[in-house]
C-alpha cells in the first residue's frame, strides 16, 4: 500500500513537471506583450509598426530584392503579396530564370524583445503563382506555428529549393524542388498571410457579471440559512407541543382512582401522583429523544470512521 502511495505521489510529481515544461516552452502570443493601445503612445505605435515585406535572391546570388512594407491590422494579421518580376529572376531575359530563395519576413519583432522569441504565429495561406497563372500551395510554410529569430533579426519565413548550407535550421521547401535550375523560375507572385493573434482586452460587462454570479451565490447561502433555522425552530416547536399534551392527558387520566368512601381523595391523589408520574416520563421522553438524535450523529460518525478503518484493513489484506 506505502509502495502503492508512493508511486502514486511520483506519477504526479512528473505530470506536474512535464506541464511546466510545456508552459515554460510555449511560444509567446504578440498580443500578450504587444497590442493596440489608444491610451499608451508608446505601446500602439510599436504595435502598428509590425509588419512584413518579401524578398528574393535568383540562384546566381548577385542580388538582394525586396517587395513593399505590409503592416499589421487590429486583428493582428499581416498579409503579403510579392511581385517578382523576370528581370529579377534572369536578367538576361533570356528565359533562363530560377530560385535562390525567396519568402517574408518581419524584422520589427526585435523592438518588442528578442526575449520573446519564438512568437506563435498561423500562416493562414501560403502560394506561388508563376506569370503563367499555374498555382503552388506551400503547403509546408503552413505547417510553420513558431516564429523563430533569424541570425540577421527578425522572423523570416524562407523558400528555397535547397538546405541552406549557413543555416541548419533553414531547410528546402519540397513544393519548390527543382525551381534552382536554369529556366525553371521566371518570376510570378508570392502570397503569404500570417496571423499573431488578435487582442481581446477584457470588458467590463464579463467582470460586472462575475460580481452578480458572486452575489448571486451569497444570497442563495443566506436563504439556505434561513431555510435551516425556520427548520429548526419548527422542529423544536413540534417537540414542545407534543411533550405538553402527552402531559395533560396523563394528568386527566390519574384522576380516575378507586377508593371506596374515601374515593375522592384517593381519586385526588391518584391523580396527582399520575400527573408527577408524567411529567417525569414526559422529561424523561424529551432527554431520550436528544440523546437519541445525539447519539444517531455519533453513530453516523462512528460509522464513518469504522468504514475508513475496515477500508484500511482490506486495502491491507489485498495488498
Amino acid at each position: 500500500m506505502k509502495l502503492k502511495k508512493i508511486f502514486a505521489v511520483l506519477s504526479a510529481t512528473a505530470l506536474a513537471a512535464s506541464c511546466m515544461a510545456i508552459s515554460a516552452s510555449a511560444a509567446t502570443r504578440l498580443p500578450d506583450v504587444c497590442h493596440p493601445d489608444e491610451n499608451d503612445a508608446e505601446m500602439n505605435d510599436l504595435y502598428y509598426g509590425q509588419g512584413g515585406m518579401g524578398f528574393f535572391m535568383n540562384n546566381t546570388w548577385d542580388a538582394w530584392n525586396q517587395g513593399e512594407w505590409s503592416g499589421i491590422d487590429d486583428d493582428g494579421i499581416i498579409d503579403v503579396s510579392y511581385h517578382i518580376n523576370a528581370v529579377l529572376a534572369d536578367k538576361s531575359m533570356s528565359g533562363k530564370g530560377s530560385l535562390g530563395m525567396m519568402g517574408v519576413m518581419f524584422p520589427n519583432l526585435d523592438k518588442i524583445g528578442e526575449e520573446y522569441y519564438p512568437f506563435e504565429v498561423t500562416v493562414l495561406e501560403a502560394e506561388f503563382t508563376d506569370e503563367d497563372g499555374n498555382v503552388t500551395q506551400l503547403d509546408t510554410v503552413k505547417e510553420i506555428t513558431e516564429g523563430n529569430r533569424h541570425p540577421e533579426g527578425g522572423f523570416r519565413i524562407i523558400i528555397r529549393p535547397t538546405d541552406d548550407p549557413d543555416n541548419p535550421d533553414v531547410k528546402a521547401t519540397p513544393e519548390v524542388a527543382g525551381w534552382d535550375e536554369e529556366g525553371a523560375f521566371n518570376g510570378g507572385t508570392l502570397h503569404i498571410k500570417v496571423d499573431f493573434g488578435k487582442y481581446e482586452p477584457e470588458s467590463e460587462d464579463s467582470s460586472e457579471a462575475a460580481n452578480d454570479s458572486t452575489t448571486d451565490e451569497s444570497k442563495s447561502d443566506e436563504s439556505k440559512t434561513d431555510k435551516d433555522s425556520k427548520t429548526d425552530d419548527s422542529n423544536a416547536s413540534g417537540t414542545d407541543s407534543n411533550a405538553s399534551s402527552k402531559s395533560d392527558s396523563s394528568s386527566s387520566k390519574g384522576g380516575n382512582g378507586n377508593g371506596g368512601g374515601n374515593g375522592g381523595n384517593g381519586g385526588s391523589k391518584g391523580g396527582a401522583t399520575a400527573a408527577a408520574t408524567s411529567a417525569e416520563d414526559g422529561e424523561a421522553k424529551s432527554d431520550a429523544t436528544e440523546s437519541s438524535d445525539t447519539g444517531a450523529a455519533q453513530g453516523v460518525a462512528l460509522a464513518v470512521i469504522a468504514l475508513a478503518g475496515a477500508g484500511i484493513v482490506v486495502a491491507k489484506k489485498k495488498h
